[in-house]
């Protein structure tokens, strides 16, 4: 025992056995942190820093063994050191063992995952290597025992290049693993923060991002758990079924065992059950070494709806919701396919609204279109009701609608349906407090008999309705061939009515207007007039409605007023020019430029124009007509309101709009001397017009007797056949003078 402590006190032994013990100890808690880098590791980097661990480890318990070799078979087995160097062969055996023994235990170690049995394996192999290490090293001292009474301590001369190999090799290893270990920590932590601004910019995504292997998820970022409306942790580890909606599982397990590239749409289920669709991109990458699937998934839920809203729109009427044309158009399509499978028929009802345009300028739009949302319940009511839902409604612009009768083999039904349709519209509309009344106009059409195509079949309504409209008598009319003949007719009259137009071969008449004594010219009112060489004259009532359906009014509208503008410059100034103008003329924006560039042109001062408009003009758009009139009162012309009292007149047009005249409508006149209720109206007109300051005409006059009741119903102005008949501009002029003669005799 003295011996012991004799070397271990000694300067020399001291120093040379804690530098010794100090390296090799250094060296474990290096290849424990070496060994802690390889169980974050994969792959190659895995072995690099498994062998790197094991040298560490071997090395620094070979060093100790080494160490008390030298120490103790210094004194104890022989005095001269010197003889273990002889062995390098065996010492270097020793060093192999250790290694080999901790890369066994470390290899061991890393594939436990907490096993027991693992750890205890490779416990027991790094003892087997330190026994066996031991033993060989051991083996390196050849030498007998020292005799009795040797001296004690360590032979430096003799150790020192053993102890040079051990502190190198130590140190060596451990300078090494100490640089390799700092370069990696700092990968590491690069790694680290690359890692965490890569999960940074995946959680700042819009799309959903998931890793998944086999359908099992590995990691997700922030926006998926949104579009999922589930955390995190509830996600990882789980599968991707679990929040793909029953419907679309089908779809993922193909995505699953296919892994195609594609854009594919399924539906998410969230835990309260809503429901959302999503798209869904994936491609295959690696994932800690191995392969993985990468899937961006994309809430479409609200892109879907935006879709299908405009979709809808494009193929329903956005104020009833009823299909729109081309909705129909469609529908109606596939009916005709079915009924010529089943050889039935198709009804087709077209239908237009009856005095829509003076519900809408009287009560305004609003209540015009709660109106015919009204009037798409009605509809669409009946029609289920009476085909047990397969009747189609649809909306087809305006206040006209169609309805397509489920395929049959009756006629009669169509004629039928469209009596309960026109009995179910002339029920009055309770809108906005406001009873409301109106009635419907139907054109019905049969297929294969009218038209086997959708576009026939819809001619042949369209006419029907057009003669349904035309026709006061009859408010429904199923098409017959002579319709169309009797159109073709109105087509040729449309294409001369164009070309007269063109060529200015209409011709303006004018019929005088008298004073209430009958015998006083105060004017002429400018009427067209149409010859046709092969048709001779061509009644207004037939050409001025096409000329306005056509668009052709204002071409025409401005003839009559240039000319009798022209004409009436040349008459005395007493005298004045009435022009009628259409309620088409207002719907443009040039109405008063025109009035103002003829007046201009022609010389005529603008007070001895007077302008006649029918109410039409105020139903159809009323501050339009009003901003208009005003402007056309300031420039100095006339107003007069036209066929009073045959509309839906209103008492509030006289005082919103700044008319000079009222003209009562010849029917009244006509009726005077043999209906008591006309001769009151005629009273009651000419009574309202004197409050309000306003003159009065009354047109038609053909009879002395109704001369005579105007004269006392107090009429300011006389126009008709008794007094004058319309005349050319020369015939006129030949009036005017001889007018002038009368008045200068009588003088």
């Amino acid at each position: 025992m003295s011996w012991l402590i004799a070397t271990l006190t000694s300067d020399r032994d001291l120093l040379l056995s804690g530098l010794s013990l100090a390296i090799s100890v250094a060296l474990c808690p290096l290849a424990l942190v070496m060994f802690f880098r390889a169980m974050a590791s994969r792959g190659r980097p895995r072995l690099a820093w498994l062998l790197a661990a094991a040298a560490a480890f071997g090395t620094g318990i070979w060093g100790l063994a080494l160490l008390s070799h030298v120490l103790f078979t210094s004194h104890v087995l022989f005095p001269s050191a010197t003889k273990l160097a002889d062995a390098p062969s065996l010492l270097g055996l020793s060093l192999v063992e250790a290694v080999t023994g901790a890369l066994g235990a470390f290899s061991l170690w890393s594939r436990s995952r907490g096993q027991p049995s693992f750890v205890m394996l490779g416990g027991a192999m790094v003892a087997l290597s330190v026994v066996a290490m031991h033993y060989t090293g051991l083996a390196a001292h050849p030498s007998p025992l020292p005799p009795a009474g040797a001296g004690h301590g360590l032979d430096l001369p003799g150790v020192l290049p053993i102890v040079i190999v051990l502190v190198g090799v130590a140190l060596l290893i451990l300078f090494l693993g100490a640089i390799v270990t700092l370069v990696d920590v700092r990968f590491v932590l690069r790694r680290a923060e690359e890692a965490q601004r890569l999960r940074q910019l995946a959680d700042a995504a819009f799309e959903g991002l998931l890793i998944h292997r086999d359908g099992i998820i590995l990691d997700v970022n922030t926006s998926l758990t949104t579009i999922v409306g589930l955390p995190r942790e509830a996600l990882i580890g789980g599968h991707v079924l679990d929040f793909v909606a029953l419907s679309s599982h089908a779809l993922i397990r193909e995505r699953l065992a296919t892994k195609p590239s594609r854009i594919d749409e399924f539906e998410i289920i969230l835990p309260d059950g809503t429901r959302r669709v999503a798209e869904v991109l994936s491609r295959s990458i690696l994932h800690g070494g191995r392969p993985a699937t990468a899937a961006a998934i994309r809430d479409i839920s609200e892109r879907k709806q935006a879709a299908a809203r405009i979709e809808h729109l494009a193929r329903h009427d956005p104020l009833t919701g009823l299909p729109n044309r081309v909705k129909f158009l469609a529908l109606l399509k596939d009916s005709l396919a079915r009924a010529d499978e089943a050889a039935g028929f198709v009804g087709l009802l077209v239908l237009d609204i009856d005095r829509f345009k003076f519900v809408n300028g009287l009560y305004g739009h609003d209540i015009g279109d709660a109106l015919l949302r009204a009037v798409a319940r009605r509809l669409v009511a009946l029609v289920r009701e009476d085909t047990n839902d397969q009747g189609q409604v649809a909306r087809l612009g305006g206040d006209e609608f169609a309805i397509a009768l489920p395929p049959g083999r009756q006629a009669g039904t169509a004629a039928t349906m469209a009596e309960k349709l026109q009995a179910a519209l002339a029920a009055p509309f309770e809108i906005s407090g406001q009873s409301v009344q109106i009635s419907a106009r139907i054109g019905i059409a049969f297929a294969p008999q009218h038209g086997e195509t959708v576009t026939a079949l819809m001619n042949s309504a369209d006419t029907a309705l057009f003669w349904a409209k035309r026709d006061e008598r009859a408010r429904i009319r199923i098409f017959e061939p002579a319709m169309e003949s009797e159109l073709q007719v109105r087509r040729r009259m449309e294409r001369d009515l164009r070309l007269a137009v063109q060529n200015h071969t209409f011709k303006v008449h004018y019929q005088p207007i008298y004073a209430v004594d009958g015998r006083t010219l105060i004017g002429f009112e400018a009427l067209l007039r149409w010859f046709q060489k092969d048709l001779g004259w061509t009644a207004p009532s037939r050409f001025i409605p096409l000329a306005e359906e056509s668009g052709m009014i204002g071409p025409l509208g401005r003839l009559v007023l240039e000319t009798a503008c022209a004409e009436a410059a040349d008459w005395p100034e007493a005298l004045h020019v009435a022009v009628n103008l259409s309620p088409m003329q207002f719907q443009t924006d040039d109405l008063v430029a025109i009035v103002t560039e003829t007046l201009a042109r022609t010389k005529l001062a603008p007070e001895r124009l007077e302008l006649e408009l029918t109410e039409g003009v105020l139903i159809d758009d009323a501050e339009r007509a009003r901003a208009q009139l005003v402007a056309l009162k300031a420039l100095g012309v006339r107003l007069v309101l036209d066929d009073f009292g045959t509309g839906y007149s209103s008492l509030s047009y006289l005082g919103r709009f700044p008319f000079d005249k009222l003209k009562i409508d010849r029917s009244f006149v006509s009726r005077l001397a043999d209906d008591a209720g006309a001769a009151a109206i005629v009273r009651a007109i000419s009574a309202l017009a004197h409050s309000l300051g306003l003159a009065v005409t009354a047109e038609g006059v053909e009879t002395a007797a109704q001369l005579d009741l105007l004269r006392a119903a107090q009429c300011t102005e006389l126009q008709g056949f008794l007094l004058g008949r319309p005349m050319i501009a020369s015939a006129a002029a030949r009036l005017i003078r001889q007018q002038r003669k009368t008045t200068s005799s009588a003088a």
